[in-house]
């Protein structure tokens, strides 16, 4: 998909059709050095995306996952590693409503909880309903709370 210009891609899923608005992300060239890479297109054909800030938190996420019994690739969610918060806005853009059109959900950590607040244009209260789980500490603190370890 990379050879193609990102208006000129349609992901094909078992219920929908998916493509890019005209004019999206076109005039953008740090979009494409950054997002529009193998890496980051495979979610396009899935059903739902969990972004999360980095490679600590997708590894967890998935151990989590595993340890509950979901299996993230038979529900179609697939799960991005943003490399930081700030990378939330282009994220929006390709995955969203205003791009692709996947039922985006995400982890972030309290301290960046302005960012993605701030691409949905809603308050930092409002962000779980809108599929943004923010965690009080850290995730990685989340993670342990949910694995049973003891705080120390």
């Amino acid at each position: 998909m990379r050879a193609f210009r990102p208006s000129e891609v349609v992901a094909l899923t078992s219920d929908a059709a998916r493509y890019l608005p005209a004019g999206a992300v076109e005039s953008d060239p740090k979009f494409y050095s950054h997002w529009w890479v193998d890496s980051v297109l495979e979610p396009l054909t899935a059903q739902g995306v969990i972004l999360v800030e980095g490679p600590s938190d997708e590894t967890i996420l998935r151990a989590v996952a595993r340890l509950k019994a979901i299996d993230l690739d038979r529900k179609g969610i697939s799960v991005v590693a943003l490399g930081g918060a700030n990378e939330f806005v282009n994220a929006y853009k390709l995955f969203g409503p205003a791009g692709f059109g996947l039922h985006v959900s995400s982890l972030v950590d309290e301290a960046e909880a302005g960012i993605p607040a701030g691409v949905l244009e809603v308050d930092v209260a409002d962000l779980p309903d809108h599929g943004v789980f923010v965690a009080k500490a850290d995730l990685e603190a989340e993670y342990g709370d949910v694995l049973g370890r003891e705080r120390t």
